[in-house]
This record gives C-alpha cells, structure tokens and sequence, in this order.
C-alpha cells in the first residue's frame, strides 16, 4: 500500500519534523548532560551538528545504494532464467522466517537470563492473588480490569506464585512483539517489521519491563491486533473490494475489536486515526456499493461507535450503576490529568532512543525520495496522536507508551532507512485518482489490463494484420548444359610422327 502526497501529508511531515528533530536534540543534550558536558553554546552547537551529521549520513546512504543498486541490476541481468526473480523472493522470506525465529529466542533467553523472583510485592499482585482481600471491580477499569483477571487464571493455575505473574509478563510480550510484526509487516513491509521485533525481543529497556507486573504488555497485545485489522480493512479500501461481502464483514469485526479497545483505554483512539488516512490512500474502484470511501470510513466509525456504546452498557449493569455513571467512570480514568511536556522521556532507555530519534532524522529526509508516493501517513497519524494523549496524560493507570511509542517510531525508522537505500520502495506507475478512475502521472486517464501469473503463458496472441516483406531466396549457380559421359573426355591422342608444331 501506498500513500497519495497532498497538502495533508505535508502538514503530518511537518509535524513529524518538528517532532523528530526536537526529540534527538533533547536526547543528545541529556546524554551529554549525564557525562558531565553541559551549557547553552553545547546545546546550540549539537543542534546544529545533528541536523549537520544527518543531512550528510544520507547523502552517503543514498549515493551508496544508488551505486550498490546499478551494481546489482547490471550483474542480474547477465543472469538467464525466468525463475531467478522467484528464488530472490523465497530467498528474502526464508531469512525473513529465520531472523524472526532467532530474534524471539533470543528474546526468550534474555528474558529468562533476567528473570527472578520481585524483592517488593506488587500491587497487582495484591488484588489479584486468590483469597484476597481486594475487589477488582471495584478499583479497576478497562485494561487493567482485565489483566488482573488474567492474572488471578494464572493465580488459580499455578497458585499465588509472584514468579508465576513474571511468567505471564514474559509471554504477553513475546505474544505482543510477533502480534506487532504482523501488523507492521501488513502495513509497512519486511524490514520496519523485522525491525521493530529486533528493538522489542533486544532493548535491554524492554527485557527489564517483562520481570514487573503491568497491565501495558496486555494492552500492547491487543492495540498490534487492532493496527493489524485496520491495516487489513485499508488494503481492502486500496483494491477497491472493501464493499464486498467479505469487506463488509471485515469492517463489523474491525469495528467491534476497535471499539472495545476504545473502552479498555484511550490509546486506542491513535487507531480511529489511522483510518483516516485512506483520505490519501493509493485506491481501485470500488466494486459495488458505494465507491466513496469517506462513506466506508464514516460506516466503520458508526459500527465501532455502537459497539462502544454497547460496552459501556454492559459496564453499568455489572456494576449496578446508569449508562451515564458508567461514562462518568470511564472519563475518569482517561481524561487530561496533567500537561507533562517530558513525558516522551523514558527513563533507563535514553541511549536507545537517542539512536531511534537519530534514525527518525534521516526518515524526515528520506520522505523526498518519492515525489509522488510514500508510506509513512498511517505512522506520522499513530505517533502524532500517541504524543498528544502522552502530553495530556490521559491513558489509563499503569498503561503507559513505553512499549507503544518507542515500537512506532521504530517503524517510521524502518521506513525512512528503507527509502534512503532503496529497498521495497518499488511504487506503483498508475496513481488512482478520486473517481476511482487510474491515471498517469501527467494525469491522462489509461486502460489497465490485469493479467494474473498464472495466466501469462496461455494468453493466444492474433496475427500479424500488416504484410510481411517477401522472402528472399538465394541464388544458385548453374550450366545450361551438361554433356553426357561419353562426351567427358579431354585427352586427344596424337600420333608421334605428327608434326603440325612445325
């Protein structure tokens, strides 16, 4: 999938500038602050260094990759072989398999390396240990309703072993990191996707939030499935088979699963943003129904406002309270509480993030790479909002950005380093106009023929309609006549007194 550029688009990349750029800056002065190296001209002058070093790393990039990529075309093809194209493709999925493969062991070996028994108790644990005292209807909300209520299963299972909550962390952020790489993967591609497994399984920062209870790596789980089925109902927008039957049926159950992770916390409203941008999404005709697709996103907003409102009613009636007390409640927990213009600090993953804020950077230059076309719309959405709830504070307690924020700015630099070396930025000739209609770049409407794989060795061709020149034929060389055996003779016999020389 790809993304239409519009004025819209510009207005989200600069905002991701200003964001990215600020955001190194600030990471840089704290590191340098923590080794002792601090005053106004350092500030200044790293900032004017980083934008420096930035602009030229992809200078170089780009140039490297440009002459790496004409390297490449010209040894491919001296290659022969219709199936050469074929075992470039199975060759990138299998070390595509193998990287994931390795990364969730390793993920899993840290993990367990790392893991011991907790020193204090947990709250969490207070309330969900079995036998206890503490009711989780009453203090909780949302996400964190259900996490304890994952926990106490685990609790009735293993028993009250603090060891056991650790257990459960450690898999919700396996199951959480494979669940993100298909969502990124269905939107973003193979690299932003590897990549993100490789921050999430590696970061020392998230191996260390896996040996404490928090309801966040529940919600991750659920939040990469709700990307995953928005980013499946957009490429059905963008093939123009949204309004089919089985993208009706897709848009209910992605407005079911979004709504409910509406109610667990209000980060999932960055996902009701990523909707928006089929507002510049790269799209077919749409086959039946209605071609428009603000008409299918304002579908899928009411079939996810129902299902919120249907969640909220049964709120009430477990706790015995109005539709009204009921919102009341959720507000609560999820309205502004604070103006925190730190909150995209994270303490003990400083170093981490200064290298992704660093690679953000060089997305913001890489977004020129396409004149026309770019696929990092539904990311700059996702971070933009993400921030501003972060700003505001309005997540609900203990599910905090610290697996959600860092994973999508790692995704925009997976982007922006795919763009800068020219890998998968493979775009399509024909953009889509509002009409559905396909047009060239020039904007001239053209008639695409789409033959399918399997069908391009049987097509039958017509003949030629134009006369062909005549043949030409080789002349060959031969006598008039040809004399008779008895005529093939060449010695005259003379007799030796003859003297006709004289």
């Amino acid at each position: 999938m790809s993304w239409k550029k519009n004025i819209f688009s510009y207005i989200l990349w600069g905002a991701y500038l200003f964001a990215a750029v600020y955001s190194f800056w600030a990471y840089g002065c704290l590191l340098l602050d923590g080794i002792g190296v601090r005053g106004r001209r350092v500030a200044f002058g790293w900032g004017i260094l980083s934008v420096v070093a930035a602009a030229l790393l992809f200078a170089a990039l780009h140039i490297l990759s440009n002459q790496l990529r004409e390297a490449y075309r010209g040894r491919a093809g001296d290659k022969k072989g219709a199936g050469s194209g074929m075992n470039r493709d199975n060759i990138r999925m299998a070390a595509e398999g193998i990287a994931v493969v390795v990364l969730l062991a390793l993920g899993l070996i840290l993990r367990v390396s790392w893991m011991q028994t907790p020193e204090t108790v947990s709250g969490y644990y207070e309330l969900a240990k079995v036998g206890g005292e503490g009711s989780i209807l009453v203090q909780t909300q949302g996400a964190v309703y259900l996490y304890l209520k994952l926990l106490r299963g685990m609790f009735m299972v293993f028993g009250n072993k603090q060891i056991a909550g650790i257990w459960l962390q450690i898999f919700l952020q396996m199951l959480g990191a494979l669940l993100f790489y298909c969502a990124v993967r269905k939107i973003a591609g193979r690299f932003p996707a590897v990549l993100s497994m490789a921050y999430l399984m590696l970061a020392p920062f998230n191996i260390a939030k896996s040996q404490t209870y928090s309801p966040g790596s529940l919600f991750f789980c659920i939040y990469a499935v709700g990307i995953w089925m928005a980013g499946t109902y957009l490429k059905k927008l963008a093939e123009g088979t949204a309004a089919t039957a089985y993208g009706i049926f897709l848009m209910v159950c992605m407005g079911f699963f979004l709504g409910e992770i509406l109610y667990l916390d209000i980060s999932g409203i960055s996902l009701l943003a990523l909707l928006l941008s089929v507002a510049t999404l790269n799209r077919k005709r749409a086959e039946r129904l209605w071609p428009n697709p603000v008409l299918n996103l304002a579908a899928a907003f009411l079939v996810l406002g129902i299902f919120f409102v249907c969640q909220l009613m049964l709120d009430a009636r477990i706790r015995a309270v109005s539709l009204g007390e009921a919102w009341n409640v959720w507000l609560g927990y999820h309205g502004i509480k604070a103006y925190d213009f730190d909150f995209w600090r994270l303490e003990g993953n400083g170093f981490i993030m200064f290298i992704i804020t660093g690679m953000m950077v060089l997305t913001v230059f890489s977004y020129w790479c396409n004149k026309r076309t770019e696929k990092l719309t539904p990311w700059f959405l996702l971070l933009i909002v993400s921030c501003v709830l972060g700003f505001f504070h309005m997540q609900g307690e203990a599910v905090d950005m610290g697996l959600i924020l860092p994973s999508l700015c790692v995704v925009s630099c997976g982007l922006g380093l795919q763009a800068c070396v020219g890998i998968g930025t493979n775009e399509e000739a024909v953009i889509y106009g509002e009409s559905g209609t396909p047009k060239t770049a020039g904007g001239e409407d053209v008639l695409i023929v789409d033959v399918k794989e399997e069908d391009r060795g049987t097509l039958d061709f017509i003949e030629n309609p134009l006369p062909l020149p005549k043949k030409k034929e080789r002349k060959i060389m031969d006598y008039a006549f040809i004399p008779d055996e008895s005529q093939m003779k060449y010695d005259i016999e003379v007799d030796e007194n003859d003297d006709f020389d004289l």
